[in-house]
């Protein structure tokens, strides 16, 4: 038997399935969100903050100042994470994005230190 899997992405302000959903990184006060967003969603979010991107100006970033977050993140899978949280009986959504403070306790109970 034959088993095809399907991933796609469903704009997070619309709910609506497209091909030009993708993942965007916006970084706030040290904070890092990922939102799926359309082109007109993300239009709409350009065009929102556009103004205070104008009055602002590019910091540099370094990626050393926590090189142990990219790493471990990019190592666990939202299966892994779901699967550590239900064992701790920790709520998690089946599908979809985990939740930051879920993956953030995740990432604490893996570190080097913990």
């Amino acid at each position: 038997m034959a088993k095809r899997v399907e991933t796609y992405l469903i704009d997070d302000i619309t709910e609506v399935r497209g091909d030009s959903v993708r993942t965007r990184t916006l970084v706030i006060d040290g904070e890092r969100y990922e939102v799926d967003l359309g082109d007109d969603s993300y239009g709409q979010l350009c065009t929102a903050i556009a103004p205070y991107l104008e009055a602002g100006r590019k910091a540099k970033t370094s990626r050393k100042a926590n090189p142990r977050r990219h790493t471990l993140a990019a190592e666990a899978s939202a299966a892994d994470v779901r699967a550590w949280a239900k064992r701790r009986r920790i709520k998690v959504p089946t599908r979809g994005r985990i939740p930051s403070p879920i993956r953030q306790q995740y990432e604490a109970a893996h570190s080097p230190a913990a």
